[in-house]
């Protein structure tokens, strides 16, 4: 799957139904709607930062997330993000997530 599709997939799996503006995930939950089976927390959390979250926030979707917990297994991401507009943009305006990793529009 490419890197695209692990944001995508979480994205379109536990936020693009969310009118929150916090909200917490579990490592292993983000990693579930996001199809990684990585048994390494190290590794899962560099991968889940990289390719998800770090879109997400790249893209407007969230304006920022915080790592929490000391225990590798059971860290959790605290999503935080100011309403409607993210951005400067409504979400609306700023497309999804996989037309703005590189899919073809129709």
């Amino acid at each position: 799957m490419s890197v695209a599709g692990f944001c995508s997939d979480f994205f379109r799996k536990a936020l693009i139904h969310n009118n929150f503006k916090k909200i917490v995930f579990n490592i292993a939950t983000i990693a579930d709607y996001a199809g990684l089976t990585d048994n390494n927390p190290w590794n899962l959390a560099n991968t889940v930062e990289t390719n998800i979250l770090e879109q997400l926030r790249e893209y407007g979707y969230i304006d920022c997330y915080e790592k929490v917990s000391a225990d590798p297994k059971s860290w959790k991401y605290i999503f935080k993000r100011s309403g409607p507009n993210i951005n400067g943009k409504s979400r609306e305006e700023a497309g999804s997530v996989k037309d703005v990793a590189g899919s073809v529009k129709k």
